[in-house]
């Protein structure tokens, strides 16, 4: 079991992304339903963007020099690649625990205190490890390797995608683990319970779209962009 607030010597060297999936399964998408939108999340209703595939950038000097920084033995090199890439997932969870209660703001990007929204977190929490995403949620939605849609295949790092089915993605969240999801809401950067015992979690559950996976296990190096389906 790895644990999630400890980094081992070395283990984070060979971090592994796949980029750019395809548009996300359409069997992964619930039925749509009535709920009211008091609480709707924050981009317009958006289709698979109409230019090239988002990519996923990774900024390898920029990612070594965080490892360094978090390695003590700098050279040390462990075989257990899946172990790696989750370890990496969970300090891009911690990042973006780093700003629970920093209000909401449309547009907001940056951690200098102005807030966020909910693409703008993500993008940020993976940036500061070297990992460029794209800017918006509907262009979010389509990166990395899709996720059967059950809460039992979940990990910490994995994007969530909310919106009703004919909208498309409105908004997206980070899986932190245990049951909870981490987003940047109306009421700012909040982790909650994702899970039906949960008013909240089921008010979520029921926008559910789809989920991706940006930190893979079968290989070192970022694809650019993945054949169009």
């Amino acid at each position: 079991m790895i644990g999630r607030a400890r980094w081992w010597p070395g283990m984070v060297a060979a971090a592994l992304l796949v980029a750019c999936g395809g548009r996300p399964s359409p069997e992964l998408a619930p039925a749509p339903d009535e709920l009211p939108d008091a609480v709707v999340p924050d981009e317009l209703p958006a289709d698979a963007p109409a230019g090239p595939a988002p990519e996923v950038r990774l900024d390898a000097e920029r990612l070594r020099a965080f490892l360094r920084a978090r390695d003590s033995l700098g050279t040390a090199a462990v075989a257990d690649t899946p172990a790696l890439a989750a370890l990496l997932a969970l300090s891009v969870v911690d990042t973006a625990r780093a700003y629970l209660g920093r209000p909401y703001r449309l547009g907001g990007q940056g951690a200098d205190g102005d807030g966020f929204d909910c693409s703008g977190l993500i993008q940020y929490a993976y940036r500061v490890h070297g990992i460029t995403l794209p800017r918006v949620s509907r262009d979010q939605a389509w990166l990395g390797a899709p996720v059967e849609r059950r809460l039992d295949q979940l990990r910490p790092g994995d994007i969530l995608t909310f919106g009703r089915r004919r909208g498309g993605v409105t908004h997206v969240a980070l899986y932190t683990g245990e049951g909870r999801f981490l987003h940047a809401a109306r009421d700012g950067v909040r982790e909650s319970p994702f899970v039906e015992s949960d008013p909240y979690g089921r008010y979520w559950l029921r926008r559910w779209l789809g989920v991706r996976r940006l930190l893979q296990a079968e290989g070192l190096l970022p694809v650019a962009r993945a054949a169009t389906p």
